[in-house]
């Protein structure tokens, strides 16, 4: 079901994840928006309180003029991963996923560099940020 989380994958592709400082902010927070690009539909670059800069869901964000709000607590930390690494899909959100690995280490993948392999029976599972 596409809606069933968590499920579990396979990295096909490795990736190293393109920023070092991730934008952490609660529920709430207040972002300054900066970009938008064709290129990460449903994304949009912002910068939060201290000026670090990141990618976020505009789903996750109630939009306001030149600002935009958080409607969860967000994490933009990316994944760093090897081809064939198991991960656990804990959420999709337009042609990403939040992933975690066996060592506990929690982070945003691109949907394209992991394989599903299989779906949890529980479909009660829901994360919100990390």
């Amino acid at each position: 079901m596409p809606g069933t989380f968590p499920k579990q994958a396979i990295a096909i592709r490795t990736y190293k994840r393109a920023y070092d400082t991730p934008l952490i902010a609660p529920t709430g927070s207040v972002l300054i928006i900066i970009r938008r690009e064709a290129d990460w539909p449903g994304w949009i670059w912002c910068a939060g309180e201290g000026g670090v800069e990141a990618w976020v869901p505009e789903s996750w964000l109630t939009l306001s003029g030149e600002r935009a709000i958080l409607k969860k607590d967000y994490n933009s930390i990316e994944l760093s991963f090897q081809a064939g690494e198991p991960l656990t899909l804990l959420v999709e959100e337009s042609g990403w996923n939040l992933a975690s690995r066996a060592g506990g280490d929690c982070g945003w993948a691109p949907a394209e560099y992991v394989q599903i392999i299989q779906v949890s029976t529980s479909q009660d599972y829901t994360r919100e940020g990390i």
